[in-house]
């Protein structure tokens, strides 16, 4: 059994990220291990952390183990690129958008990448709202990665609840 703040910080070291991250990674690596019994590997202990469950066998690899940074630096992009969004900051919300056209570039099926992107072309798309021409390109596209999200995972609640006006053609359609 591992605690939450020990795969906390295992997983992101010194990025502030909260329970809620480690919830939405424990829940992909489930569905990634058996969408059927998505409690087969591991279970949760309440109020201590997670266990895994499943009988290990130890084998011996030949190859070189994986670099566990090299695994873990798309969901440390991806984390760092919802933290740039969450701050609000022009700025930062076009870090984001290019952070995940990155993660998308590399991990075209990922879903979450998708929302990570529609969100971000969105807040592009406010921030010109008022401008005499908003950037109807930006909620455009964002709609385009919303509804590929929602094909990709149809099981992640975050794609389906992707504001209405991203689903309705733009004006000029």
């Amino acid at each position: 059994m591992l605690s939450k703040d020990v795969l906390i910080h295992a997983g992101w070291r010194d990025i502030a990220v909260g329970d809620n991250s480690l919830e939405k990674l424990i829940g992909q690596l489930r569905r990634r291990l058996d969408a059927d019994d998505l409690n087969r590997y591991i279970r949760t202990v309440p109020r201590h952390g997670y266990q895994f469950v499943a009988p290990v066998t130890r084998v011996e690899n030949q190859e070189a183990e994986p670099d566990l940074e090299v695994l873990l630096a798309p969901h440390r992009a991806w984390t760092e690129g919802r933290a740039a969004l969450e701050s609000l900051q022009y700025d930062q919300v076009s870090k984001a958008r290019a952070t995940f056209q990155r993660l998308l570039a590399q991990h075209p099926g990922e879903a979450t990448y998708h929302i990570g992107m529609a969100n971000a072309c969105v807040m592009q798309f406010e921030a010109t709202r008022t401008d005499p021409t908003p950037d109807a390109d930006a909620l455009r596209l964002a709609a385009s990665h919303a509804q590929h999200a929602c094909r990709l995972g149809p099981d992640l609640a975050e794609a389906w609840a992707t504001p209405d006006v991203l689903m309705a053609p733009t004006q000029g359609e």
